[in-house]
């Protein structure tokens, strides 16, 4: 991937399906490319806002030399989570499957998401292959991996916020969070901060296995 980019292009500007009834606006830098491409996902605490969202963060992006595919993916009340994240893995795999076609290149792709979408992004790259996730049928042979990703002011820990929000007595925020998460068992179970938290637990609990067993073999030979 270009270690700068510096130019000014022409963009074009157009919306096509990237799934049976779901639209992608194309921000396509004009040249010769290749480019990096970016795959948008819009804010909005995961329940409104459309990808016609952060048009002018796009279109900047485009004017660069990053060509951008901003989603429209499902939301409530048609559905709840993970329906959103099963949509972005889609749009991860088509974009990284038409990327030649879009002047880029499949190991150039990437996503960037604000807010929510900032927690959506993250979510997304971290769990490319989890089944719950790439339930939608797309192009074959092409996983959802990513080269990059970045999330803007994204919310990452969805338990905090909404107990946060509670606190704070902001109701229509509340509404929001159960309207998509349902339980606050999926609130944490997707937040990556306890991810983490759990992998590195899991791999704690698994030297310690080791560790025991070896010792075990030892004190028996």
């Amino acid at each position: 991937m270009p270690d700068t980019v510096v130019a000014s292009h022409a963009i074009t500007v157009e919306d096509v399906e990237y799934q049976p009834g779901m639209l992608a606006r194309l921000y396509r830098p004009r040249g010769t490319g290749p480019f990096p491409a970016a795959l948008q996902v819009h804010g909005g605490a995961w329940t409104s806002k459309d990808r016609t969202d952060n048009d002018f963060m796009a279109k900047a992006l485009a004017e660069s030399g990053i060509f951008v595919a901003s989603i429209d993916f499902r939301m409530p009340p048609v559905a709840p989570h993970p329906g959103s994240i099963q949509d972005i893995n889609l749009g991860v795999r088509w974009l990284k499957a038409n990327a030649r076609s879009f002047g880029s290149r499949p190991e150039w792709v990437g996503s960037f998401g604000t807010s929510s979408g900032g927690h959506q992004v993250l979510l997304a790259a971290m769990r490319p292959t989890d089944p719950r996730y790439t339930i939608l049928p797309g192009p074959a042979g092409v996983d959802a991996a990513q080269a990059w990703v970045i999330s803007g002011w994204g919310v990452l820990d969805p338990l905090l916020r909404y107990n946060l929000a509670k606190q704070a007595g902001k109701q229509d925020l509340v509404h929001h969070h159960n309207t998509f998460w349902l339980t606050e068992e999926a609130h944490a179970e997707a937040a990556p901060p306890q991810m983490l938290k759990r992998a590195r637990n899991a791999r704690c609990r698994r030297r310690w296995y080791l560790a025991a067993t070896e010792t075990s073999g030892s004190r028996w030979s």
